[in-house]
């Protein structure tokens, strides 16, 4: 390891730790049933941030492990300077905890002190928990010039795995801050593509293959693809398959295709579907159409998805052949996307067919997922704005209404909306008219609906700053507001209302409005576990008590109030998450409360880990997500408050619309 010790010589200053004395206590006992503990957790509730700082200097490294931990989930450069001291704390759990916390503020003036922060002469690896936590925070907030470095890094061994682990995360954690660089993505094809590596390790560095822009793979290609058909983890090689998508060669599209016909992970085909689309149609579309039909609900889908993305005109006539009776609805919805979406607009009499076709399976379902599935295939012409405005009056349904404003805002944002109204002037005419819808659908008072017709507004790219809108009923909406329940819709109201007047909108923080019962915590500890039971079955949650005790006393009050009882997964993204919780059913429901986020050093490294959904810091509530496959970009953005211990099989066979039918809470 002696080049990777002068790799880190040239970026940085060594800073001893403070030697323990007898008097000074060094060990963390970090315990939430101690009153103490709890006033210091308020503090980082209620963000009074002169008060969690002012456990910087207690005696105890107990608090002082508080105060780092509050600054992962708050972000304020105030910070800054409290933290860098506790990088050199006697505690090596305050150490690591401040590291991490200086990442999440992502400040580039904390590199340098990160960088020298780093323990290198170390042969015992004492330190090395805490050099893996550093080097992923220079990732959040470092130089390019750090990237190479720390890219390059020679001769770490297989067997380093703390330092191998803080490399590929840091790497990662800078393609996530937008910054990439050629040596970046070579060391991470290394690290896949070599099983001698750890595979916690491989994971990472095939998310960040799969999860890159515009990256070349054409020296590796071949490499790529001889290490995803070699592959047995599901979670990694699903990951390498969706990074195939960055070359066209045949041979590695012929390895994708056998992917497909055998008995791989749903998620694994799901992802190699995926890929096909940089490929030649010609070369694809016959397998596509055969996986329309397969009996998994994810596959099917994501071969109707590819028409979407990839159909071309001159057979967008022949998909509905490929329609049958006994097909999930929304594979069906989505073929008919695919239709309306590539036929040729001169294919009148096969438009207007189609359109009928979708018209009475939306009016004859009485699933609002399945309605709301059809006006979305609706918008895939742009002509239907009055269609699917006329369609979803006729329902009382806030998730078909908000399908229906989506609806608008994938006619106004669609490339061929140019096309369809050539002149200007039709542009503007077909435009005022939907501002019209718009402008009802904010008028309602329903949370998704407004939201969405505010943000259409608020898109510049739709161009209604330059309409002259008269931005008045906005203001009404806004006065109309019950917040912080709708805290979500005021965000998209004030930013509608800044772009017609041309200003630049910054939205503000949210009010803290629910402190912690920590009544509810009585007998909870991390051993406490909840059953959500669904339509599907049964799935066992372990609550990280302790990690996140707000969202935790938070999901214990709902449960034990009986609120998920027949809510639904509104949400589901084959391979990603399922969602549920949202109390009108189209992910934009909530209760008259928000809680903050809770954010310490947890990661979303597997399958089976809880989150809460939000739509910003310390927005969260009621929606939370499962995850069906590791996610590594959600890493220090959303609350991770528990994991699956069994039930994987229900995450992964869960669809939109199915329900949670209780959750129970157990001691």
């Amino acid at each position: 390891m002696k080049a990777f010790i002068l790799f880190l010589l040239t970026i940085s200053v060594i800073i001893s730790c403070v030697p323990a004395s007898d008097e000074v206590i060094t060990e963390v006992n970090y315990d939430l049933s101690n009153e103490e503990i709890r006033k210091a957790y308020d503090y980082q509730d209620s963000q009074m941030l002169d008060s969690i700082l002012s456990f910087t200097s207690h005696k105890d490294p107990s608090f002082r492990f508080q105060t780092a931990n509050a600054f992962a989930s708050i972000e304020s450069s105030t910070a800054i300077d409290s933290l860098v001291k506790l990088l050199s704390d006697v505690s090596p759990k305050v150490r690591q905890a401040a590291a991490y916390a200086l990442g999440q503020q992502r400040v580039p003036r904390a590199e340098n002190s990160l960088l020298s922060s780093l323990q290198l002469f170390d042969s015992l690896s004492y330190n090395n928990t805490f050099n893996s936590t550093v080097m992923e925070a220079v990732g959040k907030l470092g130089t390019i010039a750090s990237l190479n470095s720390l890219s390059t890094a020679a001769n770490i061994k297989p067997t380093d795995s703390e330092i191998l682990l803080g490399q590929v995360r840091g790497i990662y954690r800078f393609l996530l801050e937008g910054k990439k660089s050629n040596s970046g993505t070579a060391r991470m094809i290394e690290v896949v593509t070599d099983k001698t590596y750890p595979p916690n390790v491989r994971l990472i560095a095939a998310n960040y293959l799969s999860r890159a822009q515009g990256i070349n793979i054409d020296s590796s290609k071949f490499q790529l693809s001889r290490a995803m058909m070699d592959e047995d983890d599901p979670n990694i090689k699903m990951s390498i398959a969706y990074a195939l998508r960055h070359t066209t060669d045949p041979e590695i599209l012929s390895n994708l295709i056998s992917l497909l016909n055998g008995n791989e992970d749903y998620r694994v085909k799901v992802n190699a579907i995926r890929s096909l689309g940089g490929y030649e149609y010609i070369n694809v579309i016959e397998k596509i159409l055969d996986l329309l039909g397969d009996p998994n609900q994810h596959v099917a889908n994501a071969a109707a998805d590819y028409l979407i993305n990839n159909g071309q005109p001159a057979d967008a006539s022949l998909y509905p052949n490929y329609v049958k009776d006994n097909m999930y609805w929304s594979t069906k919805a989505k073929i008919y996307e695919g239709v309306l979406k590539h036929l040729p607009r001169n294919y009148a009499n096969t438009r207007f067919k189609i359109n009928s076709i979708v018209s009475k399976a939306l009016v004859a379902s009485d699933n609002p997922y399945e309605k709301a599935a059809y006006i979305n295939a609706l918008a895939a012409d742009v002509v239907n704005f009055k269609i699917i405005h006329d369609l979803g009056a006729k329902e009382d349904s806030p998730i078909v209404n908000t399908a229906v404003a989506s609806g608008y805002e994938k006619i106004l944002t669609s490339p061929s909306f140019n096309k369809a109204y050539r002149s200007k002037t039709s542009r503007n005419r077909t435009k005022n008219s939907i501002a019209e819808y718009l402008k009802d659908a904010i008028a309602s008072g329903e949370a998704g609906a407004a939201s969405v017709a505010a943000g259409i507004i608020a898109n510049k790219a739709i161009g209604y700053q330059d309409l002259e809108m008269d931005s008045s009923f906005l203001e009404v909406a806004i006065k109309n507001l019950s917040l912080p329940k709708e805290t979500e819709v005021l965000y998209a109201l004030e930013a509608a209302a800044a772009n017609i007047a041309g200003e630049t909108y910054e939205k503000a923080p949210p009010v803290f409005n629910n402190p912690i019962e920590w009544s509810l915590m009585e007998g909870v500890s991390d051993s406490t576990t909840a059953n959500i039971i669904t339509d599907k079955g049964t799935i066992r949650l372990k609550l990280f008590a302790d990690k996140a005790p707000g969202t935790v006393a938070n999901f214990i009050q709902l449960a034990n109030s009986n609120f998920y009882d027949d809510k639904v997964f509104h949400r589901v993204v084959p391979g990603f998450v399922i969602q549920g919780g949202c109390p009108i059913g189209d992910g934009y429901g909530g209760l008259d409360y928000s809680i903050r986020s809770e954010l310490p050093q947890l990661y979303y490294d597997k399958p089976g880990k809880i989150g809460m959904a939000s739509v910003g810091s310390h927005t969260e509530g009621v929606q939370f997500f499962v995850t069906q496959a590791p996610t590594p970009h959600l890493d220090g953005k959303y609350t991770i408050f528990g994991e699956v211990l069994s039930g994987m099989d229900v995450v992964h066979d869960i669809q939109v619309g199915d329900k949670i039918q209780d959750v129970q809470i157990l001691k």
